[in-house]
């Protein structure tokens, strides 16, 4: 008669000895699929068994089990079945999967790709940006999209190991998309000066001076709504963003849950939004659901017309040297730590989920501790001698 040990859960093991006297080691493990299989293999006594079983778990535990049939697409799809988090991120990861992963290598095996096939993935995806107007993905990629499209599949290989349906990750860090030089340019004084100066009287001045003053993103920016100010308080609440993307414009939840915040504004710029409303009002454009800073239809802003039409021609009239609208953010955070805005404050306004993030961003711009103290130790002193 079979001698049957006790049933063990999956992935533990089993070892028993037939009617013959032959002795099996027994292991479940998942397939590519989702799905179970039993892997058996005999064992000489029930000892060697287990010396086998070791063997087996070792293994599986390894990815050496694994056969690496599942293609970059397949993975890709089981990753995303799997996320959870912000309905807007969420979107964005999908995106980023359909239209920068799987046209380029999807149909490859992932344990075929190698930091070579990255690379050379690396170089397509820097053509793959989309083209308005030949409405095709074949127009240069930023640096950003880049590395947010690298940092997605290092991602998926990362959940396929732990799953076991990879054995490594080909995503070296040393060929993440890198800048040739930092990114980061804040506009100067004077040149914060000089647009102010430019779009003063225009209908949507309030928006630089709100820009130029807290750093929303663009997309929060185009998403306020007159209920988001708290006239009482002077502060504005900022929960949703506008988002353009081949040709549409959404409103969807803000990037992280930091992102939801509430920010107190100076006096000036309430006093601007307070002129920005009564425009509002003539426009009949003044409903807590109306959008403070609507195109001239009533509409969101999109994106792309506004960096189009009015920032990169505004900057071409002045003569400054041209840089996205983000750089209005950077400007904002790089002013407030310089003036000693404590880390976590700046992180905050920001709509950063932690001061880590701002300090990594931002590292070479916030004052050491050492000027600080000496700053505020000639004030004690001016004090002390007046």
């Amino acid at each position: 008669m079979a001698r049957k040990s006790k049933r063990r859960a999956n992935h533990e093991g089993t070892i028993f000895q037939r009617e013959n006297g032959q002795w099996i080691v027994q292991l479940t493990v998942e397939k590519l699929d989702g799905s179970s299989k039993r892997v058996s293999r005999h064992a000489k006594s029930q000892e060697h068994g287990r010396m086998v079983l070791a063997t087996l778990k070792e293994k599986h535990r390894h990815g050496e089990t694994v056969d690496g049939r599942i293609t970059v697409e397949e993975l890709a799809k089981r990753w995303l079945s799997k996320r959870k988090g912000d309905e807007s991120t969420l979107d964005s990861n999908q995106t980023v999967v359909a239209r920068r992963i799987i046209p380029l290598i999807g149909t490859r095996k992932c344990d075929d790709l190698t930091v070579d096939i990255i690379e050379q993935w690396i170089d397509a995806l820097k053509m793959s940006g989309y083209d308005r107007k030949k409405e095709t993905f074949t127009a240069p990629l930023g640096l950003r999209s880049q590395q947010v499209a690298f940092d997605l599949l290092s991602a998926i290989f990362n959940y396929g190991m732990r799953r076991k349906l990879v054995r490594f990750n080909p995503c070296e860090p040393e060929v993440r998309p890198r800048p040739d030089d930092p990114e980061i340019r804040p506009f100067t004084e004077k040149e914060c000066g000089e647009i102010l100066s430019a779009v003063k009287g225009s209908r949507i001045e309030s928006l630089y001076h709100l820009a130029f003053s807290v750093g929303p993103r663009q997309g929060e920016l185009f998403g306020l709504q007159w209920h988001d100010v708290d006239w009482a308080n002077s502060t504005i609440r900022i929960e949703r963003q506008a988002r353009d993307y081949a040709g549409h414009v959404t409103i969807k939840s803000p990037k992280t849950k930091g992102s939801r915040r509430t920010v107190s504004l100076a006096d000036s710029v309430m006093a601007q939004l307070a002129e920005r409303r009564k425009l509002a009002v003539k426009e009949g454009r003044a409903r807590p659901e109306d959008f403070i800073f609507p195109s001239r239809d009533g509409f969101v802003i999109r994106r792309t017309n506004f960096g189009r039409r009015q920032w990169k021609s505004l900057l071409a009239k002045l003569k400054i040297n041209h840089r996205g609208f983000h750089h209005v953010r950077h400007t904002a955070a790089t002013a407030m730590l310089r003036e000693g805005t404590p880390l976590y404050a700046v992180a905050h306004i920001l709509g950063h989920s932690n001061s880590a993030t701002t300090q990594k961003t931002y590292s070479h711009y916030i004052p050491s501790d050492g000027k600080i103290a000496a700053g505020k130790m000639q004030v004690v002193l001016n004090r002390m001698t007046s």
